[in-house]
């Protein structure tokens, strides 16, 4: 095997899957998604590139919010206070990872491409 399919491998089958997985967790949790209505509160979606994670922000410690609306709210994780009220939906979060894999694969072999040719 030579070294340049070695390093296609690495990239592919470990670098681009850890990145992925860091990146779709990452915007669950540091991202925050805008709330238009009140009546959403109650039915807030996090995570992208398609939403994988549903909470319902009264139940977890929101409902003290007076404030006006479109309103961005985070992921609610007050572990003492309040019972966290979440639903992880495996099948999209899975999802969201094979997008965002084959997103970084995609670019990655266009640029091994264009770089090539402005090699020579």
């Amino acid at each position: 095997m030579t070294k340049a399919v070695y390093n296609h491998l690495i990239f592919v089958l470990i670098l681009a899957p850890i990145t992925s997985i860091v990146m779709v967790l990452g915007s669950a949790l540091f991202l925050p998604t805008t709330i238009d209505t009140p009546k959403e509160l109650s039915n807030a979606k996090f995570g992208l590139p398609i939403s994988f994670i549903k909470q319902d922000l009264l139940k977890s410690g929101a409902n003290g919010y007076e404030g006006g609306f479109p309103h961005p709210f985070s992921l609610q994780i007050d572990f003492l206070d309040h019972d966290l009220e979440l639903e992880f939906i495996k099948s999209d979060f899975l999802l969201s990872i094979a997008i965002v894999w084959l997103l970084f694969v995609i670019a990655y072999f266009v640029v091994r491409k264009l770089t090539r040719k402005c090699s020579y």
